[in-house]
């Protein structure tokens, strides 16, 4: 049980989460004179510990539900198998349980900057663009499995903005997504320089082409 005595009277997000988890909600609602309604105060808590007990769980129907949704066909089939590995799947477990937590900082704190501390091992491995995808898939399913925890609409729209800023922030370490943009960036520079219509110009276009050509022998290609 946590010390009450140690929350200081200025409580910051993790020692009010800690409390959160670890006290009777009544109680901290007692404890705390806050600005926020008690109510929704209320519902976040209770959302809390359903959490702190099921987080596992809902993080495994995710992941079940997001392999039952992918495309088997005769070519997808050896590349998801190839994809999803033992240590793949145990780095989105990790990383969905890890979402889970910071959300409920986010919404105790009433604070989307909170979540730019999320650190997340499957983008520092650089998985492939299906695994990527694939991570996205398993958040949305968590996202489904606790929407219909909490009745208040405004917490839930709340939520979903939290949500959908992770989703975003995994989408956009999509390789396939980050070579896309590359080329469009490079297309763009290609129509502002041949206007000039420079033998130069087209030279370097050249190269830059070809070291986005997996193919090439030069390509690199650029990791933002």
């Amino acid at each position: 049980m946590q010390n009450i005595a140690m929350i200081t009277s200025e409580p910051t997000i993790a020692s009010v989460t800690e409390l959160a988890i670890n006290v009777n909600t009544d109680l901290f609602i007692d404890i705390f004179n806050t600005d926020v309604s008690l109510a929704r105060l209320r519902e976040i808590l209770e959302l809390v510990q359903i959490l702190t007990v099921t987080a596992k769980k809902i993080v495994q129907e995710a992941l079940l539900t997001a392999i039952k949704e992918i495309p088997i066909t005769e070519t997808t089939e050896s590349i998801a198998q190839a994809a999803i590995t033992q240590e793949f799947l145990k780095d989105i477990s990790s990383d969905c349980k890890n979402i889970l937590r910071y959300l409920t900082y986010a919404l105790i704190g009433t604070d989307a900057l909170v979540l730019e501390q999320l650190s997340l091992k499957s983008l520092q491995r650089q998985y492939q663009s299906f695994q990527i995808q694939f991570l996205v898939s398993v958040v949305k399913q968590i996202q489904i499995l606790i929407n219909p925890l909490l009745k208040d609409s405004d917490i839930v729209t709340e939520l979903n903005g939290y949500f959908e800023s992770i989703i975003t922030r995994i989408d956009s370490q999509d390789p396939t997504k980050i070579r896309e943009k590359q080329r469009q960036g490079l297309v763009r520079l290609r129509e502002e320089w041949l206007a000039e219509d420079e033998d130069e110009q087209t030279e370097t276009w050249n190269y830059l082409q070809e070291c986005l050509d997996p193919k090439s022998p030069l390509y690199s290609p650029v990791i933002i």
